[in-house]
C-alpha cells in the first residue's frame, strides 16, 4: 500500500505516467498537471534534478521551489531589482546589469535609459 496525494494506492497502481515503473513511498516523485514522474524520467529531460542547488543571489542552497532568471537558479525572494530591491517576477520584463562581477536583475521601473 503506497499513500500519496491523499489517497491510498496498490504498490503497482501508484507508478510513473511516462516509464510506468512503480513509484515507492519513500522516494520523490513530481507532480505537474496530474501526472506523475519518477526522478529517473524527470533526470532525462532535466539532468541537474537531485543535484544540490544553490541560489544565485545568496548562494544558500535551494531546498523547494525555485525561479530560473540570467540563466540560474534563484529562491523566488532573492530574484529582486538590484537597484530598488523589489522582488522580480522572472516573467516580467527586467534587465541584466552586471554588479561586482554578477549578472543580477534590474527591474523596468529602475532601468537607465
Amino acid at each position: 500500500m503506497v499513500v500519496a496525494m491523499d489517497k491510498k494506492w496498490h504498490r503497482y497502481c501508484f507508478a510513473c505516467d511516462q516509464c510506468k515503473m512503480p513509484i515507492d513511498s519513500k522516494k520523490s516523485f513530481f507532480l505537474d498537471k496530474g501526472l506523475r514522474t519518477c526522478v529517473d524520467c524527470a533526470k532525462k529531460e532535466d539532468p541537474s534534478i537531485g543535484e544540490e542547488k544553490s541560489c544565485h543571489g545568496c548562494n544558500k542552497p535551494i531546498d523547494k521551489a525555485w525561479v530560473v532568471g540570467l540563466g540560474a537558479k534563484w529562491h523566488s525572494e532573492c530574484f529582486k531589482c538590484s537597484d530598488c530591491n523589489r522582488v522580480i517576477d522572472p516573467k516580467e520584463k527586467f534587465y541584466k546589469v552586471e554588479v561586482e562581477g554578477k549578472s543580477t536583475p534590474r527591474c523596468k521601473d529602475c532601468r537607465v535609459t
